[in-house]
């Protein structure tokens, strides 16, 4: 209780002492000077004046802020027209591998190297039951076989099991051949980026020579062959 009315009586002193004119507690002449004003009536100090014959640079402004003329607020008034940026779908498969673009174009991103990346891709092939007719290790690449697609033809059964799923605008029997680019990615070390084309033809024109510049086109995401990859890597 005693404690309670000394703290009480400490306050109505320090409340009370704060009217007076001459407060020696607080105030301009007090020992707890008020500061609430002088911060807003606080003039800058004159540049350091470095006596002569001294050898220092001039100190300068920390930040200089230019004058607006007539012509600079004009320009800045004038927005360009910003292009959207291009849009871009991109499926994780999981922490090894993903489906991203990459300079300019869709790929499967795997955090392996090539020389390790390259068996597990042939494997790949053999579970799908495609046949290979290039094999070029040195440059990264893979071509199939003509894969026959019969569109209606292809009963239930064969439907669920196909997992390519080509067919054309018609939904006529076609001719499909699938080309494999393995390349190191470059942005990152030891991850290697794998693209597809894909390349289709009628089936009555037969399996023709084809040029892979002008008649193939990148494999979309929606094609299940991509994303049946994408899984396999992932698993590792």
């Amino acid at each position: 209780m005693a404690k309670r009315v000394a703290l009480l009586a400490t306050a109505i002193l320090v409340s009370g002492c704060e009217s007076l004119p001459q407060n020696p507690i607080y105030g301009e002449s007090g020992i707890i000077k008020d500061r609430s004003t002088e911060y807003a009536q606080a003039q800058p100090a004159k540049r350091l004046q470095i006596p002569e014959g001294m050898d220092a640079k001039q100190t300068r402004d920390g930040l200089l802020v230019p004058e607006l003329n007539s012509s600079s607020q004009a320009k800045a008034e004038i927005v360009a027209e910003v292009p959207r940026p291009e849009f871009f779908f991109a499926a994780e498969g999981g922490e090894r591998a993903s489906i991203r673009p990459l300079e300019g174009e869709r790929v499967i991103l795997v955090d392996e190297p090539i020389d390790r990346l390259w068996s597990e891709v042939l494997l790949f092939w053999q579970d799908v039951d495609i046949a290979l007719e290039t094999q070029d290790a040195r440059n990264g690449l893979m071509e199939t076989e003509w894969i026959r697609v019969e569109g209606e033809d292809l009963s239930p059964f064969q439907k669920v099991l196909n997992t390519l799923k080509f067919n054309s605008e018609a939904n006529e029997p076609s001719l499909n051949k699938l080309r494999v680019r393995l390349r190191p990615d470059p942005d990152v070390v030891g991850r290697t980026a794998i693209s597809m084309k894909h390349v289709q033809i009628p089936m009555s024109q037969g399996d023709r020579e084809i040029d892979w510049l002008l008649d193939s086109e990148e494999l979309p995401y929606s094609n299940e062959i991509m994303f049946t990859m994408l899984d396999y890597l992932s698993r590792g």
